[in-house]
C-alpha cells in the first residue's frame, strides 16, 4: 500500500532503493519515525540485520528526535536479547541512562536488563537486577499488568 510504504517488511534491492527514496522526500522531522517503524516490519519479518541498521542510523544521526532514539535503543536492545546479551545489556543501560523517563518505549527497559542480569547466575548480577526491578517498580507507573506479570523478552 502506498500511504504504509514505511510499514512493508520487503528488503529486497528494489524495496530497498525505493524506501531510501520516499525517505529522501519525507519532512526531516518524521524521518527517523519512518525509519523506527520500517525496522519494526522488518525485524517481524526476519531480517533483523536489516532493521538494526536502521536503529543504528536514528541513534547516530537523530538528536533532536530523542523519542525515537529512546525507542530505537530499546528495539536494539531487544534484538540482541538471545543473541548477544552483553550487547543488549548495552543498549538497556545506555538508555536507561540517557532517557530516564523512558519517554518512547515500553517502560519495561529495566525488566528487560534484570533478565540478562539474572541468566547470568551470579551474586552480584542478581543484586543489581533486584536493584533495577526496585527502581522500576518505586518510579514507573506501568498501567499495563501484563508488563507486571508477563515477559518482556522479545
Amino acid at each position: 500500500m502506498a500511504d504504509d510504504w514505511f510499514r512493508s517488511p520487503d528488503w529486497g534491492s528494489e524495496a530497498r532503493a525505493d524506501f531510501e527514496a520516499r525517505l529522501g522526500r519525507s519532512r526531516a522531522g518524521n524521518r527517523a519515525q519512518y525509519m523506527r517503524i520500517k525496522g519494526l516490519a522488518l525485524r517481524e519479518a526476519g531480517h533483523v540485520d536489516a532493521a538494526r541498521e536502521l536503529w543504528t542510523r536514528i541513534i547516530e544521526s537523530a538528536d533532536e528526535h530523542w523519542p525515537q532514539v529512546s525507542g530505537s535503543l530499546e528495539h536494539l536492545g531487544d534484538s540482541y536479547r538471545h543473541d548477544d546479551p552483553p550487547r543488549a545489556a548495552t543498549y538497556y543501560r545506555r538508555l536507561i541512562a540517557d532517557y530516564p523517563t523512558l519517554s518512547g518505549t515500553s517502560g519495561c527497559v529495566h525488566v528487560s536488563l534484570a533478565e540478562i542480569l539474572l541468566d547470568r547466575r551470579d551474586k552480584e548480577s542478581v543484586e543489581q537486577a533486584a536493584r533495577l526491578l526496585g527502581t522500576w517498580i518505586d518510579e514507573f507507573s506501568i498501567p499495563f499488568p501484563n508488563a507486571i506479570s508477563g515477559s518482556t523478552s522479545r
